[in-house]
């Protein structure tokens, strides 16, 4: 069965009780070139996310993860804003 709860911030945590994962989805504001999307997705990868995704044509990262005050905070260290 997935179970899917949508939190403020535009985030979508959603599990699949088969996986035990969580995948976040953040949509992030000024992302617009490849070298967003890599800024971003070795940021995410450093502080520990895995199977990190960006979306340039929608503005949305995905990852899977639980931490969502970190990702944040580590998308925003890295120069782009989260959408709230």
């Amino acid at each position: 069965m997935l179970n899917v709860l949508i939190i403020m911030y535009g985030l979508l945590i959603y599990n699949d009780d088969t996986k035990e994962v969580d995948v976040m989805k953040l949509n992030v504001e000024n992302m617009t070139c490849d070298h967003c999307k890599m800024t971003i997705e070795q940021a995410l990868t450093n502080a520990g996310f895995t199977n990190v995704a960006v979306d340039l044509g929608k503005g949305s990262v995905s990852f899977d993860g639980q931490d969502v005050d970190l990702a944040t905070k580590t998308i925003e260290d890295s120069g782009y804003k989260v959408k709230k």
